[in-house]
């Protein structure tokens, strides 16, 4: 079900907090017993589970079970090949039988088209009255495809793979309403909208004894900030997911930005059917299963794939040994972390074993019978086994992971898994390419100076009084981001009557619910700064090319490392371009011609890509530097550009961790705050900085940015800056939707605000302000304070002594003053923009039966202030 004109609703939000787990038999004997097994597991995480304003509708139950061959021989009219050389498709159809009937018939030409024959269809029974009325309202149609390769195929989950992804493609394009819930020749998955107790009454095939399997992955879903649909519930085809993915959209970008230059692997032939890599419209889990699956089907096997997109902290862990460190830090080189509170129990059909994420936050417990019944779940005693047939019980730690092989019979834990699957030549690889930050060449001469003297240049980029010591000095002297009172109750930025830097229009989001954040200083050992500069990996085969990397230790530059990679490094072109405009192009213009001139920067192959607003003056008026850098990055997305090279930003711009914050958020991938750096030697000229030598203030500063930055990235959860590049964890506050599209592609938006044309007039304005002001001081400032030229706050000294006088004389008529200077107040909140609708109120017997209404009223679920007086009328009649 998707939601259609809800403003407070946006795909982006489909997130999971769920129960998942696993039985399997180890001698990979099927049997009935463990599909029972397994429903009793799901059953007995119900309460993982959610439900909403129906509370018979579910958020989401599943399982994942080996192909029941002999339930389907027995139920099928026509003759099946041998088990292994068919494949069974589940699909979600639309009830509209001519609808349906050309979801069928999209499904059988591509099947034709790809070599596989449609043997035939059938009709899944199911109870529709097993779910709750909204999942009823909701359901699908669920049918059941069983296909044949025409010819011998050496790999028949590959072909069925790219089979379902071609019918995916084309179901997208021609809006056809259709959901395939699995395509394989091992395993099909029974799922819905509905409680974990109703799934095995809603699919009888699950109860019938010839329904057998050696394995039963199931899942109870919670969405978390979400609208539950058929769709979305787990498992996916070949995972479940117990938690959330913090870092989806970086991850997600990186994957868009990669898809222009891969090999492929064993897709290689097929890349362009199977392209994008993720579905549109999925949740944070069906986008790991996506991902997860394109690897395993290049090539990858399923515990380094899982390895490679859930990396340990290789770069603070100082227990790690060095052969997994170095095979993490091979990850890195490709792709940023999938990070987040995760618990992700996976399986092929043959392999079957759960991972945790890198802290650990979810729990993951298993247990191993006599009989050779293997248990895991997100809790201990899902499944009745005695004490006295536990032959083994263990849980996940932090990064670890388990597996069993049905085929050997063999269970693999984590020292084991890591020990195979981390070998390799990646440390040789590592170290004949991947550049550290120390060993950059130095000295290769002076930075080029400013068009205009310092003090000009703070009053062109806006700099005041407030920023120079309430942010800048504090973190010069102390080396940490200075910390604000709550209360902020300046103007939002879409608000204010002066011009805003565009980085006051975002606010940033921060974990929630089920989604713990982490604590920085005690929790540091999972962190990470770490930055690998230099063109996209190719995750679809191994090679040294993809270490061609250069490693630095923050993303916050210092004059020496900002200089080395300016003059250019040995394999790593850098090519600079300037992030200013001319009055007469204007704004979009401008940006147009940034957009174009990356483009051909990309193309010439360049590794490095620095914005400067480098040579600012009266003429060159700068671009807002993260305007520019979101308009070059998502343009590069676009194009299929991106992974070319790493964007650097040379800014006067950016002088406190939100900036920072704010650029990686969009794509940068490292800052040179010069403005700040030049800042502190101007300070440092007028004695501003004290017994703080100037050297030191400089690395005090780098130093607060850097780990201000992973202070704001642990309040989301996120353990490594890496990972938070690209992400785009902001709302955007006050910009209008052909902003938002255009720059900053995918950011939550809920209403509108600036456009072009205004942020042109804002930058025009504050730049011919700036110019009259020449040689004057920097104006005071006023977000944090109250300044007489300053930006208005909510709560002025002339508003709070008028309420503070007031109370204590007790005079009511200033008390009435008080209340008039307030709400006489400019609109500085969104509040303030709100008012109450005009019309009649509906009285509650007309909306609910008046039974109900008394029974509310009596368990005190309503108040008589919530309901109209007509409402009260029928009421008291009733009562």
């Amino acid at each position: 079900m998707e939601l259609k004109n809800a403003p407070l609703w946006r795909k982006e939000f489909e997130h999971d907090a769920c129960g998942t787990g696993f039985v399997a038999d180890i001698s990979g004997k099927k049997s009935h017993q463990v599909v029972r097994d397994a429903l009793v597991v799901l059953k007995r995480l119900a309460h993982r589970g959610g439900a909403g304003y129906d509370p018979d509708t579910g958020d989401g139950a599943g399982i994942l079970i080996q192909l029941p061959d002999g339930l389907f021989r027995a139920a099928l009219p026509f003759a099946l090949p041998p088990a292994g050389e068919y494949g069974a498709g589940m699909f979600f159809f639309p009830r509209d039988e001519v609808s349906r009937d050309t979801c069928i018939q999209l499904v059988g030409k591509a099947a034709n088209e790809y070599g596989f024959t449609v043997l035939g269809w059938r009709v899944v029974p199911h109870n529709l009255h097993a779910c709750g009325t909204a999942a009823r309202e909701a359901a699908p149609y669920v049918m059941q495809a069983f296909v044949a390769p025409a010819r011998h195929t050496a790999d028949i989950e590959q072909a069925l793979y790219i089979l379902r992804r071609v019918i995916e493609r084309r179901a997208d394009a021609q809006k056809a309403g259709l959901y395939v819930v699995s395509m394989s020749s091992r395993t099909i998955v029974y799922k819905g909208m509905m409680h974990a107790w109703q799934l095995e009454a809603f699919y009888p095939d699950l109860v019938d004894s010839r329904a057998e399997s050696a394995l039963g992955m199931i899942h109870s879903r919670f969405s978390t900030n979400t609208m539950p649909t058929w769709s979305r519930s787990q498992p996916c085809r070949m995972m479940a997911h117990n938690g959330e993915i913090n870092t989806l959209r970086g991850a997600e970008n990186a994957i868009k930005a990669m898809e222009g230059s891969l090999h492929g692997g064993k897709l290689k032939r097929h890349l362009k059917d199977i392209l994008p890599v993720l579905e549109d419209g999925g949740s944070d889990s069906m986008k790991f299963d996506n991902a997860f699956e394109f690897y395993c089907r290049s090539g990858r096997e399923m515990p380094q794939s899982l390895m490679l997109m859930m990396p340990g902290p290789w770069s603070m862990d100082k227990t790690m040994g060095e052969t997994e460190r170095a095979f993490y830090q091979y990850a890195a080189c490709m792709l940023p972390p999938w990070d987040g509170p995760a618990a992700i129990t996976f399986t092929d059909g043959e392999l079957i074993g759960a991972v945790l994420d890198r802290n650990g936050l979810r729990p993951a417990r298993w247990a191993l019978s006599s009989g050779g019944l293997f248990v895991l779940a997100s809790e201990s005693g899902v499944l009745d086994i005695p004490p006295e047939e536990t032959v083994r019980k263990g849980k996940l730690g932090p990064g670890q992971m388990v597996l069993l092989n049905l085929t050997t019979g063999e269970l693999a834990e984590d020292e084991e898994l890591k020990r195979k699957h981390c070998a390799g030549p990646y440390r040789k690889w590592l170290r004949d390419n991947c550049m550290s930050e120390s060993a950059l060449p130095q000295g290769r001469g002076a930075l080029p100076a400013d068009a205009m003297p310092t003090g000009a240049l703070q009053q062109l980029f806006g700099y005041s009084y407030e920023d120079i010591m309430t942010t800048l000095l504090p973190m010069a002297q102390t080396g940490n981001d200075p910390i604000g009172a709550m209360g902020y109750d300046a103007a939002l930025a879409v608000l204010a009557e002066k011009p805003q830097p565009i980085y006051n229009y975002f606010k940033q989001l921060f974990a929630q619910v089920t989604n713990p954040p982490l604590d920085a200083i005690r929790e540091a050992c999972v962190t990470g700064t770490d930055v690998l500069l230099g063109p996209s990996g190719d995750i679809t085969q191994d090679s040294a090319d993809n270490c061609r990397k250069i490693h630095l230790g923050s993303p916050v530059l210092s004059e020496e490392t900002f200089a080395a990679l300016r003059s250019g490094v040995d394999g790593f072109r850098a090519a600079e371009l300037p992030i200013l405009f001319q009055r007469e192009r204007g704004l979009q213009n401008a940006l147009e011609d940034l957009c174009a001139e990356a483009s051909k920067i990309a193309r010439a192959g360049a590794s490095l890509l620095i914005l400067t607003d480098r040579g600012a003056s009266e003429e060159a008026i700068p671009l807002p530097a993260l305007l520019a850098g979101a308009a070059v990055h998502h343009s590069l997305i676009r194009s299929g550009l991106r992974g070319s090279y790493s964007i650097i930003v040379d800014s006067y711009d950016v002088r406190e961790v939100h900036h920072v914050c704010c650029l990686l958020g969009y794509g940068i991938k490292a800052v040179f705050p010069r403005g700040a750096l030049k800042a502190l030697e101007d300070m440092d000229e007028r004695g501003l900085l004290g017994t703080t030598k100037l050297e030191k203030a400089k690395e005090n500063l780098l130093h607060a940015l850097t780990h201000g930055v992973l202070k704001v990235i642990s309040k989301m959860g996120i353990s490594c800056v890496d990972g938070y590049i690209r992400a785009q964890i902001f709302e955007a506050v006050g910009l209008s939707e052909e902003v938002v599209d255009r720059c900053f592609t995918g950011t939550v938006s809920r209403f509108g605000g600036m456009t072009f044309e205004d942020l042109e007039r804002d930058i025009l304005t504050r730049h011919d302000a700036a110019l009259k002001r020449l040689g004057e001081p920097l104006p005071s400032g006023g977000r944090y304070s109250v300044r007489k030229d300053g930006e208005e706050h909510a709560y002025n000294p002339q508003i709070i002594h008028t309420l503070q006088t007031a109370v204590r004389e007790g005079n009511y008529a200033l008390y009435k003053e008080y209340t008039k200077l307030v709400g006489a107040a400019r609109p500085l909140a969104l509040r303030h923009l709100l008012g109450f609708r005009a019309g009649t109120p509906v009285p509650l017997d007309e909306v609910e039966p008046v039974e109900r209404i008394v029974r509310r009223f009596k368990t005190g679920a309503m108040s008589y202030g919530s309901i109209s007086s007509e409402a009260h009328e029928c009421l008291a009649r009733a009562m």
